[in-house]
Formats: structure tokens, sequence, C-alpha cells
């Protein structure tokens, strides 16, 4: 009887151990670091040649979940919306419903990005579509009202970084390329398409949808 009580206790030992084991997740592949920001960062880069260097207008929406300066959008946008080259009708401009959360992000994240200084403008944001047909992204402010449309997606992709490198930070993201996508500004539509290009193996586009964007240093 012994034998059999310290056989049953034995098993019950090893029952325990092998669910304890199988609860444990594998923390290998976590990336350690403090977050900086996480949410949506959907990009529109049109040009007017695939040949072409610079794009003719230059889009970067912002739709911010967590930050240590809490959440809201930012759109920053630079348009030569004729293609005519500087005039008076481009756009240079920033677009927030948050200002201290475009303070953190201009301070912390996009440095390499802001050249010069922009003119802020408060506005409104509003998204509708999916991301499987169509994304529509509306800006209004007091001057403008900026319309982002994205179509005709292509296959999406996974982008996790490591952290260090040129841009120290490391970043994970659901890339969505889109085939087409137009912008409005003022009810006048910008010159200019998107061009695909690669990132890595995968079949990027100038325009496309970056989903559960993460930030990490």
């Amino acid at each position: 009887m012994r034998r059999l009580k310290s056989f049953g206790l034995l098993l019950f030992s090893l029952s325990l151990l092998a669910l304890f084991c199988a609860t444990q997740q594998d923390t290998s592949g976590v990336k350690y670091g403090k977050v900086y920001v996480s949410g949506e960062n959907p990009v529109l880069r049109l040009r007017l040649n695939e040949q072409d260097k610079t794009f003719v207008t230059n889009a970067s929406l912002w739709r911010i979940v967590y930050s240590p300066a809490g959440i809201g959008h930012i759109c920053y946008i630079t348009s030569d919306i004729t293609g005519d080259g500087p005039s008076p009708d481009d756009v240079r401009a920033i677009f927030t419903d948050n200002e201290s959360l475009l303070e953190y992000m201009n301070r912390e994240i996009m440095t390499r990005y802001l050249k010069d200084p922009l003119p802020v403008h408060k506005a409104t944001f509003t998204a509708t579509g999916d991301s499987l047909k169509e994304w529509v992204e509306v800006v209004k402010s007091d001057a403008y009202t900026i319309v982002l449309i994205w179509r005709d997606f292509g296959e999406a992709f996974l982008v996790d970084s490591p952290i260090g490198g040129d841009m120290k930070f490391g970043i994970s993201s659901l890339g969505i390329p889109a085939k087409k996508a137009e912008v409005y500004i003022n009810g006048i539509k910008a010159v200019g398409r998107p061009f695909p290009e690669m990132i890595g193996k995968m079949q990027n586009s100038t325009a496309r949808l970056w989903w559960a964007e993460t930030w990490v240093k």
C-alpha cells in the first residue's frame, strides 16, 4: 500500500510539473524596452513618375492609442497639389487634436523626419472603410479638408525590426500596401500616384497602411 501511495504521489507531482511547464511561455522572442508610441500610421506618398526621387505629396497620419503623452491624432502633410513646383496653393502643415501629443512626437519620434518647422492646425479626424477594399481618412480644420484614400490592397506582411541601428527604435507593424491611392485637399485632387517598392523580400507601396505599429527603445 505504501508503495502504491508513493507511486500515486509521484504521478501527481509529475502531472503538476508537466502542467506548470506547459503554461510557461517561451520569452526568447520578447522585445524588452520602453514603449514610446503604439497605434496606426497609414502613409500616402505620391510621385509624378516612378523615376522621381521626390514626392509631390507626402502624408503620414498617426492614430495613437498609447503614448506617455496620451492618445490622439496627428497628420503631417506636404503637397504640391498641382505639381507645378513651389506656389501659393501648396500645403505644408501639421494637423492634430492633441498638441501635447504632437510636442511629444516631434521630440521623441519625428526628429529625423522633420527638416523644417511646419504650421500647426487644430483638426478633427474620422476614418471609414476597411483594409480589404478601401480605407479613407478625413482631416478637417478651419482652413482645410484633407481626404486620404487607399484602395486595391496587396498582401499584408509583418515588420519586426530589432532595437538599435540608425533609427534607435525597434518597430513592429502590420503593413498593407495599396496599389491605388488619392489625396484631395479642399476638393482638389492632388496629382501623382503611388508606386510599388520593396521592403526586404515583401512587395510594398509608397501608399500603405501601417496597423498595430509600436515603437520600442
